[in-house]
């Protein structure tokens, strides 16, 4: 009964991972992996996120000629997070390239 059982489970799982798809597994674990192993990283980063996104709207918001200085310090502030963004999520990537490159193999 137990040879049967573990047989068939092998062969749910290989029909399961050919019918999802290899992508949508990796992108699954991924997302796991970061939030068990980066949860601070990747709150910090869903916070960059939304600030970006305020800011790009309050920048939409102001006339650069009218108030340039508040449109001036929004946009510093903007370009700093962005930077802070992409450093952050350069660092997190490190771990999901190798696992990207495999699989192209």
């Amino acid at each position: 009964m137990d040879l049967i059982l573990t047989i068939f489970l092998l062969v749910f799982l290989t029909q399961l991972v050919s019918w999802v798809g290899t992508a949508v597994l990796q992108d699954l674990v991924f997302s796991l992996h970061q939030r068990v192993f980066y949860g601070a990283k990747a709150t910090e980063q869903r916070r960059l996120k939304t600030s970006i996104l305020t800011a790009k709207k309050e920048l939409s918001e102001i006339s650069a000629q009218d108030q340039f200085a508040k449109w001036a310090k929004l946009r510093r502030k903007m370009d700093k997070e962005l930077a802070d963004l992409e450093k952050l999520s350069t660092s997190i990537r490190e771990w999901f390239q190798p696992l990207q490159s495999h699989s192209e193999r």
